[in-house]
């Protein structure tokens, strides 16, 4: 049984009559969809859904004509797939397919099995099929484009009759091997510095902290940046890029095949430096010193992007012996010290006036939103040249 059903809204189009049917309502899930809005960058995973869902659906049309050898001409001609609105409830792009009803074509068989060849695969990806995938391996590869926008926390859901099928990078990432292809595409964000610039190539190497570097191209439109960044002979300055990156079978970043974005990060960058305590050993404090759990840093340094005020300094951020963080605040006559307990999601924030001596200490939840907001308070305090 299919999990959707035709519905009764008729069109009239250059005197002709048009139906549309709902043919798929994904469900987005993350931060980015709460607002019931769609990034206008997601909107690009949606085109690649619909290639895939016409590749498909052509792929089906041979099964069923194994005596034909081409597609029909006008096969796609009557036929149409697109966006009629966004549903309540996170941001449920509300996908119809659109056909003349004057003559109604074979071909909406062909999408609707398409549309169930590609959820049972999503499903067996997620272990909830026993079959083998019946795609075959060209059409596998628009999983490469298909979901390439989505970050770690995020989903897309599908109704197939009663059963929720979740699409996760994950699940892209199952789907992009079964494909069999050596190299796919990811979005991502990387923190390093510019190593080497040709100009005659119109490229540089981008060197991420663990010493790798990677080819990058130089847009037209990036070109003044990147050179401006590399002309100040400053190799050590950290750069963070967003784009498309190309990965190997092994995960291993081979190339940068595209540049979105690129910023020049503060020198006390939260995130860069959470990767240089990433990168430390057992006993990296003269034998001694604990390894900060790295889905602890993970939280630390989402809560601290979530809740900490942009418009305020950034601490030097330090590990602690025993696996912990200290953030550190020098701000006029004041010194700030927080110490943060990572496991227990505790902080204890002392403020000392170096003139007058005069210490206060404060006891913070940091999984508490109004905690975060005193701690916002006091920097903004001390700045101020006040108390709390």
């Amino acid at each position: 049984m299919l999990p959707y059903s035709r519905t009764e809204h008729y069109i009239v189009k250059k005197g002709e009559t048009m139906s549309e049917d709902v043919f798929l309502k994904p469900r987005l899930i993350g931060k980015r969809f709460d607002e019931h809005s769609i990034p206008l960058e997601f909107l690009q995973d949606l085109a690649v859904l619909e290639q895939m869902i016409k590749e498909t659906a052509k792929w089906q049309f041979f099964l069923t004509h194994p005596e034909r050898k081409r597609i029909p001409r006008g096969f796609f001609d009557d036929i149409s797939l697109k966006m009629s609105g966004i549903d309540e409830g996170s941001a449920i792009p509300v996908i119809v397919l659109s056909f003349s009803l004057l003559f109604p074509p074979e071909n909406v068989l062909f999408f609707e099995q398409a549309r169930e060849e590609i959820l049972i695969s999503m499903d067996m990806s997620n272990g909830a099929q026993t079959r083998e995938i019946a795609l075959p391996k060209h059409i596998l590869t628009y999983f490469d484009r298909f979901g390439r926008s989505l970050r770690n926390d995020e989903a897309i859901e599908f109704m197939r009759g009663t059963n929720v099928i979740k699409y996760t990078p994950q699940t892209r990432g199952k789907l992009i091997e079964a494909s069999g292809i050596e190299e796919w595409t990811e979005e991502a964000s990387l923190r390093g510095v510019i190593s080497e610039l040709d100009k005659t190539e119109m490229t540089f190497l981008f060197q991420l902290r663990d010493g790798t570097r990677i080819k990058a191209p130089v847009s037209k439109e990036q070109k003044e940046t990147i050179f401006d960044i590399f002309s100040d002979f400053n190799t050590t300055k950290k750069i963070l890029l967003h784009g498309t990156i190309i990965k190997s079978r092994f995960s291993k970043i081979k190339a940068i095949e595209s540049i979105e974005t690129i910023t020049i990060l503060d020198p006390l960058d939260i995130d860069s430096r959470l990767d240089d305590i990433r990168a430390l050993s057992v006993g990296w404090l003269d034998g001694k010193g604990q390894i900060p759990d790295s889905d602890q840093l993970d939280w630390f340094a989402n809560e601290f992007e979530t809740r900490y005020d942009p418009d305020l300094p950034l601490p030097w951020l330090y590990p602690t012996p025993e696996g912990g963080l200290q953030a550190e605040w020098s701000i006029s006559t004041t010194e700030v010290t927080m110490g943060i307990d990572l496991v227990k999601k505790e902080a204890i924030l002392v403020s000392v006036n170096i003139q007058t001596d005069e210490t206060k200490e404060i006891i913070l939840h940091l999984d508490s939103p109004g905690d975060w907001e005193t701690i916002n308070k006091c920097i903004a305090a001390f700045i101020g040249g006040g108390a709390q």
